[in-house]
């Protein structure tokens, strides 16, 4: 399951344990784009 790490910044948080590689569900865009709202920058390491 995709998790949110909180970085130390002003603002960001890294997502984790998604590869964009592979389709997404409506379930997980909804998390990224709730990730995205709270943060206002994610970063997806190793992509």
């Amino acid at each position: 399951m995709a998790k949110i790490i909180k970085e130390d910044f002003v603002l960001g948080a890294t997502v984790d344990d998604i590869d964009l590689k592979q389709p997404l569900d409506d379930e997980l865009i909804g998390f990224i784009a709730k990730a995205l709202a709270e943060n206002e920058v994610i970063f997806f390491r190793n992509q």
